[in-house]
């Protein structure tokens, strides 16, 4: 397996801010957690292949800016948190759907633009620091019940 890096081999680069398209919105981020998983994926210890140059982080929280044409989910201002697979809605996985900081750019960043599939309210009574650290965390918990029910089944 290839070491892809560590949290010193990050970069700070300085991009022009997305413009969201047909269904799309910008988030202004306000906040990111760093999980166990976001660790693995720098240090190649996950089976998947990761490509060089790819934006880290799997989850964050932030705040609507702008929103695309035919936008129906959020509104300017909307408090939201990611999800952690966005083209997973459900069910059970019959091939490993793509991740942030794997097959897609993460959260590692000041803007972000993306489909409003991929979000969801933030709790209101939760910080942006608080929120962030939901998207990996919920994932493991419905794996962990999931995989108890499966494991019943057998």
């Amino acid at each position: 397996m290839q070491t892809i890096g560590f949290v010193n081999g990050l970069e700070l680069c300085e991009e022009p801010v997305p413009v969201p398209g047909v269904g799309e919105v910008l988030v202004r981020i306000r906040a990111n957690s760093l999980n166990f998983r976001d660790l693995a994926v720098l240090q190649g210890w996950l089976p998947f292949g990761v490509q060089a140059g790819r934006v880290s982080l799997s989850d964050a929280a932030g705040v609507i800016e702008t929103i695309g044409k035919r936008v129906t989910r959020f509104a300017v201002d909307d408090h939201v948190v990611n999800s952690i697979m966005p083209n997973w809605f459900g069910g059970s996985f019959q091939a490993i759907p793509q991740q942030y900081g794997i097959q897609l750019d993460g959260w590692l960043r000041e803007y972000r633009v993306v489909s409003e599939e991929e979000l969801v309210i933030m709790p209101s009574f939760l910080s942006f620091t608080e929120a962030a650290t939901l998207p990996c965390a919920a994932v493991t918990a419905w794996s962990a019940l999931a995989g108890s029910a499966q494991e019943k089944s057998y």
